[in-house]
């Protein structure tokens, strides 16, 4: 087996331990009347959140043909999305991630992929006012945590 080769193998492995760290996280759950908003998330990868300083994997259901999970509002957090793509020989993985604060009564549209073999994550705020339904989220920047 040549470098390259050992090289590939151990950098899927790192890529798959890696995902499974994100696996163990405890799900976000919100406490009894805080305030929280519905995310669609479209796009590839699995969505997480941190708030605070703790990370939380997200509780994704089929919504309307949509990915949706609760996020809470009113506070700066960050989403990412953690994925994988094996193609050519190579296993590639990512989780770009992206900070905002959600607002209460205001779905977002979280979307991640692979673009020009690079990774993004942006995020929209629902706005059925304009003509795509969307509109630019204006506190969306860096990541919280």
């Amino acid at each position: 087996m040549t470098l390259f080769h050992h090289i590939a193998r151990l950098s899927a492995l790192a890529g798959l331990l890696s995902m499974a760290a994100c696996h163990s996280l405890p799900t976000y759950q919100p406490a009894p009347n805080e305030a929280v908003t519905t995310a669609k998330f479209i796009g590839m990868g699995q969505p997480y959140m941190c708030r605070g300083g703790i990370r939380y994997k997200l509780d994704v259901l089929m919504r309307d043909g949509f990915r949706t999970a609760l996020l809470p509002t009113e506070q700066r957090i960050s989403v990412w999305s953690a994925m994988s793509y094996v193609g050519y020989n190579i296993v590639s993985t990512c989780a770009p991630s992206i900070g905002f604060v959600p607002r209460a009564g205001t779905g977002v549209i979280v979307n991640s992929g692979l673009a020009s073999g690079q990774c993004f994550i942006e995020v929209v705020r629902d706005d059925p006012s304009q003509a795509t339904g969307v509109a630019t989220e204006p506190t969306a920047g860096a990541p919280a945590c």
